[in-house]
Protein backbone atom coordinates (compact mmCIF):
# COMPACT_ATOMS: atom_id res chain seq x y z
CA UNK A 1 0.00 0.00 0.00
CA UNK A 2 1.01 3.29 -0.78
CA UNK A 3 0.63 6.62 1.16
CA UNK A 4 -0.34 9.30 -0.80
CA UNK A 5 -0.48 12.68 1.55
CA UNK A 6 -3.54 14.80 1.15
CA UNK A 7 -3.78 17.74 -1.09
CA UNK A 8 -3.39 21.11 1.06
CA UNK A 9 -5.62 23.73 0.78
CA UNK A 10 -5.74 27.14 2.38
CA UNK A 11 -8.52 29.58 2.01
CA UNK A 12 -7.32 33.78 3.10
CA UNK A 13 -9.17 36.59 2.81
CA UNK A 14 -7.84 40.14 2.52
CA UNK A 15 -3.83 38.96 2.39
CA UNK A 16 -0.80 40.53 0.81
CA UNK A 17 2.23 39.01 -0.75
CA UNK A 18 5.79 40.63 -1.17
CA UNK A 19 8.53 39.59 -3.54
CA UNK A 20 12.12 40.57 -3.07
CA UNK A 21 15.16 40.17 -5.07
CA UNK A 22 18.10 40.21 -2.23
CA UNK A 23 17.35 43.65 -0.26
CA UNK A 24 14.95 45.19 -3.27
CA UNK A 25 11.42 45.02 -3.54
CA UNK A 26 9.68 43.71 -6.75
CA UNK A 27 6.27 43.88 -5.91
CA UNK A 28 3.66 43.61 -3.34
CA UNK A 29 0.04 42.82 -3.80
CA UNK A 30 -3.20 42.61 -2.09
CA UNK A 31 -5.56 39.94 -2.52
CA UNK A 32 -9.57 40.08 -1.69
CA UNK A 33 -9.27 36.59 -1.69
CA UNK A 34 -6.18 33.77 -1.58
CA UNK A 35 -6.43 29.85 -1.84
CA UNK A 36 -3.21 28.48 -1.54
CA UNK A 37 -3.47 24.88 -2.80
CA UNK A 38 0.42 22.63 -2.28
CA UNK A 39 2.95 25.64 -3.66
CA UNK A 40 0.30 27.23 -5.97
CA UNK A 41 -1.59 30.79 -4.80
CA UNK A 42 -5.02 31.34 -6.73
CA UNK A 43 -5.67 35.32 -6.02
CA UNK A 44 -8.88 37.34 -7.00
CA UNK A 45 -9.20 41.08 -7.04
CA UNK A 46 -5.69 41.83 -6.71
CA UNK A 47 -4.44 45.25 -6.29
CA UNK A 48 -0.75 46.28 -5.58
CA UNK A 49 2.33 47.89 -6.96
CA UNK A 50 5.68 46.71 -8.70
CA UNK A 51 8.46 48.50 -7.65
CA UNK A 52 11.12 50.28 -9.74
CA UNK A 53 14.83 51.71 -8.89
CA UNK A 54 14.81 55.51 -8.91
CA UNK A 55 11.32 55.28 -10.20
CA UNK A 56 7.94 56.09 -8.75
CA UNK A 57 6.14 52.50 -8.45
CA UNK A 58 3.25 51.59 -10.92
CA UNK A 59 0.10 50.93 -9.55
CA UNK A 60 -1.23 47.37 -10.35
CA UNK A 61 -4.88 45.54 -10.73
CA UNK A 62 -5.45 42.42 -11.57
CA UNK A 63 -8.87 40.81 -12.16
CA UNK A 64 -7.14 37.05 -11.55
CA UNK A 65 -3.50 35.86 -10.60
CA UNK A 66 -1.35 32.62 -10.18
CA UNK A 67 1.39 32.67 -7.72
CA UNK A 68 3.91 29.39 -8.41
CA UNK A 69 5.66 29.71 -5.20
CA UNK A 70 8.23 26.84 -6.11
CA UNK A 71 8.80 28.44 -9.32
CA UNK A 72 8.94 32.10 -7.91
CA UNK A 73 6.29 33.06 -10.75
CA UNK A 74 3.27 35.30 -10.90
CA UNK A 75 0.55 35.88 -13.44
CA UNK A 76 -2.07 37.88 -13.08
CA UNK A 77 -4.86 37.86 -15.92
CA UNK A 78 -6.75 41.27 -16.84
CA UNK A 79 -4.46 43.90 -15.93
CA UNK A 80 -3.83 47.55 -15.59
CA UNK A 81 -0.99 49.81 -14.62
CA UNK A 82 -1.41 53.27 -13.82
CA UNK A 83 1.12 55.59 -13.10
CA UNK A 84 0.75 59.29 -12.78
CA UNK A 85 3.92 60.32 -14.64
CA UNK A 86 3.43 58.04 -17.56
CA UNK A 87 -0.39 57.08 -18.04
CA UNK A 88 -2.03 53.77 -18.28
CA UNK A 89 -0.85 50.41 -19.75
CA UNK A 90 -4.01 47.56 -20.04
CA UNK A 91 -3.58 43.89 -20.85
CA UNK A 92 -5.19 40.59 -20.99
CA UNK A 93 -1.97 39.50 -18.83
CA UNK A 94 1.60 39.67 -17.29
CA UNK A 95 3.71 37.23 -15.99
CA UNK A 96 6.63 37.89 -13.79
CA UNK A 97 9.45 35.39 -13.12
CA UNK A 98 12.11 35.44 -10.06
CA UNK A 99 15.15 34.64 -12.64
CA UNK A 100 14.36 37.36 -14.82
CA UNK A 101 14.08 40.99 -13.39
CA UNK A 102 10.79 41.90 -16.29
CA UNK A 103 7.03 41.79 -16.81
CA UNK A 104 5.81 39.83 -19.91
CA UNK A 105 2.71 41.27 -21.29
CA UNK A 106 -0.17 40.08 -23.62
CA UNK A 107 -2.40 42.49 -25.32
CA UNK A 108 -1.46 45.93 -24.25
CA UNK A 109 -3.29 48.91 -24.91
CA UNK A 110 -1.19 52.19 -23.61
CA UNK A 111 -2.16 55.59 -22.94
CA UNK A 112 0.54 58.36 -22.29
CA UNK A 113 -1.70 61.05 -22.71
CA UNK A 114 0.38 61.88 -25.68
CA UNK A 115 -0.61 59.20 -27.72
CA UNK A 116 -2.43 55.59 -27.66
CA UNK A 117 -0.14 52.46 -28.42
CA UNK A 118 -1.77 49.17 -28.90
CA UNK A 119 0.61 45.72 -29.31
CA UNK A 120 0.05 42.21 -29.08
CA UNK A 121 2.94 41.58 -26.57
CA UNK A 122 5.73 43.75 -24.31
CA UNK A 123 8.36 43.47 -21.59
CA UNK A 124 8.35 46.44 -18.84
CA UNK A 125 12.22 46.87 -17.59
CA UNK A 126 11.27 48.07 -14.08
CA UNK A 127 14.31 49.18 -13.17
CA UNK A 128 15.11 51.58 -16.22
CA UNK A 129 11.69 52.36 -17.35
CA UNK A 130 11.74 50.98 -20.51
CA UNK A 131 9.29 49.31 -22.55
CA UNK A 132 9.25 46.98 -25.51
CA UNK A 133 6.80 45.97 -27.80
CA UNK A 134 6.05 43.51 -30.51
CA UNK A 135 3.54 41.90 -32.73
CA UNK A 136 1.24 44.39 -34.53
CA UNK A 137 2.52 47.71 -32.85
CA UNK A 138 -0.19 50.58 -33.64
CA UNK A 139 0.43 54.21 -32.32
CA UNK A 140 -1.54 57.04 -32.26
CA UNK A 141 -0.75 60.39 -31.53
CA UNK A 142 -2.68 63.06 -30.04
CA UNK A 143 -2.05 66.02 -31.86
CA UNK A 144 -4.06 69.04 -29.73
CA UNK A 145 -6.67 71.00 -32.42
CA UNK A 146 -7.21 67.52 -34.47
CA UNK A 147 -9.77 64.99 -33.55
CA UNK A 148 -9.53 61.36 -34.26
Amino acid sequence: MVYEPAQLEVNLEMAEISAFSGERREWEIQSRSIIKRNSMLHLQDVEGELYRDRLPPLRLQAETGNVDIDLGRIELATIRLESQEEGTISGESLTWASDREVFLLKHISMDTGTAHIRAGSGTIYPHSGKVRLEEEVEVRFKVAGFSR
